[in-house]
Parts: C-alpha cells; structure tokens; sequence
C-alpha cells in the first residue's frame, strides 16, 4: 500500500527552503527600493504643496497689511467727512433761519 503524500506532508530540504529564503530576501528587498522611491516622490509632492501654502500665506499677509492700511485711512477719511458734514448743517441751519 503505496499512499500518495500530500505536499504538505513531504519534508522540504534544506537546499529548497534556502532557495525560497533567499528568494523571499530578494522580493523584500526590492519591495524597500520601490517604497523609498515611491516614498521620495511622495516627499517632493509634498515639499512643493508646502511651498505654495506658505506662498499663499505671504500674499494673504501682504492683503492683510493692505487691507488694515485701508482701513486708517478710510478711518482718516470718514472723520474729515463727518466733520465738514457737521459744519454744512451749521451753515444750512444758518441759511434757514429766518434771522439770516
């Protein structure tokens, strides 16, 4: 009674399981160059979206700067109309009065 073993059930050899070691080293180890650069990549991508953030927050700044510029000098602005609006409704009060 010859039964057939089963490949689970046949002992490998020291030559075979040395040659699938080896093969298995080799595979990692490409896997790691291929994950280095693809990881290099990845780097890059993200060195340059960082440039252009911080580009937009210099110029965001820069808006910011100007806009609080704008501002005062709005600011300047609507005090010196307030106060000529002020002394032309002294001047119409005047001119309507009927003393005048």
């Amino acid at each position: 009674m010859n039964e057939s073993k089963k490949s689970k059930d046949i002992p490998a050899t020291h030559g075979f399981v040395e040659e699938t070691r080896s093969e298995l080293k080799s595979d990692i180890a490409s896997l790691r160059v291929e994950m280095k650069s693809e990881f290099k990549k990845v780097d890059a991508k993200l060195d340059k979206l960082t440039s252009a953030v911080e580009d937009q927050n210099g110029i965001f700044h820069r808006s910011l700067a100007l806009y609080e510029e704008m501002l005062q000098q709005n600011k300047y602005l609507l005090d010196s109309l307030s106060i000529n609006n002020g002394r032309l409704d002294k001047i119409e009060k005047l001119l309507s009065s009927p003393t005048a």
